[in-house]
């Protein structure tokens, strides 16, 4: 593919208070950072240089590739464990294991004691494993898509997968196709020189958007010979803003650019045969990746309901083992000697009161533990799954394809809605505008005389 280049430089600024007012003192703060892609241009990166630098593995040009899931080969085991010790209730159970492990209050068997609560974190890990799963067929889906990338050996566009495409490659985009990365605007066959776009992936609007090809390639034949320099914004996830300057190697000037030149990655190609464009942000850099949160682990409303009365039945829990441990020693003392041959009374090896009291204390925490039932959260996690193969099944939730659940943890939070609030046209609506009437010379003429049929007979004209 063609010689290119993105590398991302450091302009230094110096503040200098006399001769800046107080915008240019805020924004010439030590150093900034610009972001430079270039295409066929021998100026500051030379070609060389750049496969002796790409070779020594001190940089490595952005990829297309995405990654959307939380966990990989190494990070799953340690990472999951710890995002379910997020859960009260678990915390909770594994405290119970440790103080079931000292040999002076243990009341029960160890390995028992490990069994529930390890079938509880199993299960657990064995759906967000699925649910990862999930993210990462999709990441895969998403990776292997063709595209059409200009490769400059056989001067001609080759088909490639997504996920090879890279920063400062020249991608062609047909009709109806998906825009595979953030593009800056090179060619299209539109007499205009503009192209049409769908955006409604992006931010749900259906009217499609107009871009224009940037002045200075109003002329732009063939790719291998143009060659020029590309100083924009770094990398950030606002999807309505870009700015940047064309510096072409047959000009002395900077020419330049903005987000009317700019194709977002995710948009849609209407009308247009096709375009080509320089692909300035790639994979996780894009601003649609960048403007979407990082995968999290979400919880939701009712777990911390869950998580606050676990709480709060540990205090009662608490409360009952202080009275039952105040109770066992005014027993032991009455009748103590009759039931000798019962471990529970004859292992204790304090002989003040206030020893005899903590572990007895402690004992009872142990037997009454079940208060807080070990499959609480497991019992809701096989809700959700059926709650989300429901919701899959529903005939009248679909459309052209069945709904999707994303997620297992948050289906109860749809019960929650109280009020939608939709300022878009066309979300609850059929975005069609019919004529209903209007007023000229303040004379009202509406469809009842059918005077909407007549409205194609007017004409705007310019008169003496």
């Amino acid at each position: 593919m063609g010689s290119c280049v993105a590398v991302p430089t450091f302009r230094r600024t110096y503040h200098v208070a006399k001769k800046h007012n107080a915008n240019n003192i805020q924004r010439s703060i030590a150093e900034r950072e610009t972001y430079k892609v270039y295409y066929n241009s021998s100026s500051d990166v030379e070609s060389s240089t750049w496969m002796a630098i790409k070779n020594r593995g001190k940089y490595t040009p952005k990829t297309n590739r995405i990654k959307t899931t939380r966990y990989n080969i190494i990070t799953f085991l340690p990472k999951n464990i710890f995002e379910q010790f997020h859960r009260v209730a678990n915390v909770y159970f594994a405290i119970l294991i440790g103080l079931n492990w000292v040999p002076i209050i243990n009341a029960i068997s160890k390995t028992v004691a490990f069994i529930p609560l390890t079938v509880i974190l199993t299960i657990t890990a064995i759906k967000d494993l699925v649910e990862d799963l999930k993210r990462w067929r999709s990441d895969a889906r998403i990776n292997k898509q063709i595209a059409e990338v200009y490769d400059k050996t056989s001067k001609t566009f080759i088909e490639c997968k997504w996920e090879d495409l890279s920063v400062g490659s020249i991608v062609r985009v047909r009709t109806n196709q998906i825009v595979p990365a953030d593009i800056l605007l090179l060619s299209s066959t539109s007499c205009e020189s503009t192209c049409y776009l769908d955006t409604a992936a992006i931010d749900g609007e259906t009217n499609l958007k107009q871009k224009s090809i940037p002045s200075c390639f109003l002329n732009y034949s063939k790719p291998e010979e143009t060659s020029f320099e590309l100083q924009c914004d770094p990398p950030n996830d606002d999807i309505y803003h870009f700015c940047g300057r064309i510096l072409l190697s047959t000009s002395t000037h900077a020419h330049p650019c903005d987000n009317n030149n700019f194709l977002l990655r995710g948009c849609v190609l209407r009308i247009t045969d096709y375009v080509d464009g320089l692909i300035v942000y790639a994979g996780n850099e894009t601003k649609i990746i960048k403007s979407s949160r990082h995968t999290i682990c979400k919880h939701a409303l009712i777990e911390r309901y869950i998580n606050r009365d676990v709480l709060f039945s540990s205090l009662i829990l608490t409360s009952l083992c202080l009275i039952s441990a105040g109770l066992s020693i005014r027993w032991d003392r009455s009748y103590g000697d009759y039931w000798m041959f019962v471990p529970f009374i004859v292992d204790n090896p304090f002989e003040n009161v206030a020893g005899h009291f903590f572990t007895n204390a402690l004992r009872f925490v142990i037997l009454f533990q079940v208060m807080v039932p070990i499959a609480l959260y497991v019992s809701l996690d096989l809700v959700r799954v059926l709650q989300m193969y429901t919701i899959g099944r529903d005939k009248y939730m679909k459309y052209e394809h069945p709904i999707s659940c994303r997620t297992f943890t948050i289906n109860e939070d749809l019960g929650q809605i109280g009020y939608v609030f939709s300022d878009k046209t066309g979300t609850l609506t059929q975005n069609k505008l019919v004529f209903k009437a209007m007023s000229i010379g303040g004379v009202k003429y509406s469809d009842r005389y059918g005077f909407a049929l007549n409205l194609n007979h007017f004409s705007l004209c310019k008169t003496n």
